[in-house]
């Protein structure tokens, strides 16, 4: 691959992780917005049934991210062994597990919390 091309492939995997994340934060604010205005009226059923509803769908956006960021440190890792002089990359190291779990650990915890704003916070002892 050129310089070019691992240029348009880091925009572009950014891009997606943008996009992914964007979509988590939409469902994560609808699912707390009907936990604020419906919760304490939903039935446990429908609750719960609500909640798994949520999770599978989170889940998409939420694996997306974590193998993008893995997929982002390959081609950084590859970049720096293909050119290790270019200028472009010359300030962006891969950032290793750690920067993968700080990129992936804030959309975990927001789903974890919005899961318990609903059945804990809101529901209370309905639950």
């Amino acid at each position: 691959m050129t310089e070019f091309e691992y240029i348009e492939a880091y925009r572009n995997t950014l891009e997606l992780i943008g996009t992914a994340k964007m979509h988590f934060v939409t469902m994560l604010l609808a699912y707390v917005l009907t936990a604020y205005f419906a919760g304490k009226t939903l039935n446990r059923a429908i609750a719960v049934s609500v909640s798994v509803l949520y999770t599978c769908f989170v889940g998409g956006p939420l694996a997306t991210v974590y193998g993008l960021q893995f997929s982002l440190d390959n081609l950084l890792e590859d970049v720096n062994r293909a050119f290790p002089n270019s200028a472009f990359f010359e300030n962006h190291a891969a950032s290793g597990t750690l920067g993968i779990a700080l990129g992936f650990a804030p959309a975990v915890l927001g789903w974890l919390g919005s899961l318990i704003y609903m059945h804990a916070y809101i529901r209370g002892r309905n639950w």
